[in-house]
């Protein structure tokens, strides 16, 4: 399939994939896979509902739909901003999600006590469930809110990560020696900085803080954003592009895209949903602020997208996250078998990212819509 041809096919047929994923009782809701889905899988809502929404974006079909059914959308994703003591006011939480850890909280407790004693007797890094829980929740949160940012709305509620937060010792928490989910906690409060409302002295204050903490941790020879020795190729490239959604969000420039540039062109990222979509984004936002290397930039994404080709389904219409396997976890949450069959995560990463390679090969021919993360 032509990279020139292909967008146009998935407008026809990734709408119809996701039909085939609505549930008959909710119809903003969705499974993740139409094969081998989980108890679980079933069960959780506001994530894979904001995956479908972001899909109708990317395609243009968000703009066909009638205004009242977009209205009721927005509410029902609202609808899942709560109050809860152990979490930020007025976060996004699936109830569901909650309800998967109470159901193993015995046989996780038994794992967390393991976890905590390597952690202290060996430097350890195992992520204990009540972090892995937060952390979740604020990440279902942040991509609740720029999908309603996305297609014009807001959430009900303002959504309060600031208050009584030191950024610099909140970031400092999370280990930039893997950058990729140390980068996202920085990309989340940008998204909330630039969503959320507050007084301008207040914003101002809180970008500064945030652009003073980024300089320290980017590389002057990579440009990547991490501490001590450059980590593997996919972790250093996955957290750029956690980092740069957030540059993004909050109208800063790329400290070094010529030399994420170089970067990226060194060798190919593994063959994941993930791993190609983050590849394909710092390639696309560092060639939206340089034109250094541009042809080699359009080679290097033809070679990427024959990678994107074989996680296709033509007779479904959508991708699979993994090459031959559906996305079988959600924020540690069991969802689907694994089996050959496409996914509704691996189908919005992949076509975002055919969107990006579009963009950058056919520039003003380009059919699909790109999201802002």
């Amino acid at each position: 399939m032509s990279i020139k041809t292909f967008p146009h096919e998935l407008k026809e047929n990734i709408p119809n994939f996701l039909r085939s994923l609505k549930k008959n009782d909710n119809i903003f809701s969705y499974f993740p896979v139409s094969t081998g889905v989980t108890k679980y899988g079933q069960k959780l809502e506001l994530g894979f509902s904001t995956y479908a929404l972001k899909i109708l974006f990317i395609t243009g079909e968000w703009n066909d739909l009638k205004d009242e059914h977009k209205k009721n959308w927005i509410s029902y994703l609202n609808s899942f901003q709560v109050e809860k003591s152990n979490y930020p006011k007025n976060s996004f939480i699936d109830n569901n999600y909650l309800d998967f850890f109470e159901e193993k909280k015995v046989s996780l407790f038994g794992k967390d006590i393991i976890k905590g004693l390597l952690n202290q007797s060996l430097r350890g890094d195992y992520e204990l469930t009540k972090n892995k829980i937060t952390n979740s929740i604020r990440a279902e949160t942040k991509q609740c809110i720029s999908t309603l940012y996305q297609v014009g709305s807001k959430n009900k509620k303002n959504y309060d990560e600031f208050t009584d937060l030191n950024i610099d010792l909140f970031l400092n928490s999370f280990d930039w020696k893997k950058p990729w989910s140390a980068g996202a906690q920085f990309s989340a409060l940008c998204v909330f900085l630039k969503t959320q409302t507050l007084d301008m002295q207040d914003y101002s204050s809180i970008r500064n803080e945030l652009i003073k903490f980024i300089n320290e941790k980017v590389n002057t020879e990579t440009g990547g954003y991490y501490q001590g020795e450059t980590p593997s190729f996919n972790q250093t490239i996955n957290g750029a592009m956690k980092v740069l959604t957030g540059l993004d969000w909050i109208d800063e420039k790329i400290h070094y895209p010529e030399k994420l540039i170089d970067m990226c062109l060194l060798e190919n990222p593994n063959n994941d949903g993930c791993d190609l979509v983050d590849i394909v984004y710092v390639l696309y936002r560092c060639s939206q602020e340089s034109v250094y290397k541009r042809n080699d930039i359009v080679k290097y994404l033809e070679n990427i997208y024959d990678l994107l080709l074989p996680h296709y389904f033509p007779k479904q219409g959508g991708f699979s996250y993994f090459l031959n396997k559906s996305q079988s976890n959600y924020y540690g949450v069991k969802i689907s078998n694994g089996k050959n069959t496409p996914d509704l995560h691996g189908t919005l990463l992949l076509t975002w990212a055919i969107a990006m390679i579009d963009k950058i090969v056919n520039l003003e021919d380009s059919s699909l819509n790109i999201i802002k993360p």
